[in-house]
């Protein structure tokens, strides 16, 4: 939305490549295929916690404004049971003392259930794209 705001409803960029993966565009700018990407928080702390290396070629020039943590997210297919059967094994394995290791690792401490309309926010952003010049989000 930043730059959206700058371009004043024009391209802001010549292009724009969609890589699939944060870490793959991450990887294209150190090839210099391209100029800038956006990663999320988590995909970049974990970016610079296993690989600081290539993460120390990088800087921030820019941020979004904050949002909740990333959701666990499931098809629209999965039945409600089995989507409460999931969260519930999520929450399992949150409080095994077994996967301790493993969760320090992926910095996982707790999960939660947010109140959805916080993620309004990121919605309004999508609803906004069009009218800043930029019509597929997608």
């Amino acid at each position: 939305m930043s730059l959206a705001r700058i371009a004043g409803g024009e391209s802001f960029f010549s292009s724009v490549v969609m890589t699939g993966a944060h870490v793959t565009s991450l990887e294209r700018l150190e090839k210099g295929d391209v100029d800038v990407c956006s990663t999320d928080n988590v995909t970049w702390g974990f970016f610079k916690k296993f690989r600081p290396i290539a993460a120390e070629r990088y800087r921030i020039f820019a941020e979004t404004v904050a949002s909740l943590s990333l959701p666990f997210v499931t098809s629209v297919y999965t039945t409600e049971s089995d989507a409460l059967a999931l969260a519930e094994a999520l929450y399992e394995i949150v409080k095994d003392p077994q996967t301790a290791d493993i969760r320090g690792v992926l910095e996982l401490s707790a999960l939660s259930v947010p109140d959805v309309t916080a993620y309004e926010r990121l919605a309004e952003y999508e609803r906004k794209a069009p009218e800043l010049g930029y019509p597929n989000m997608q």
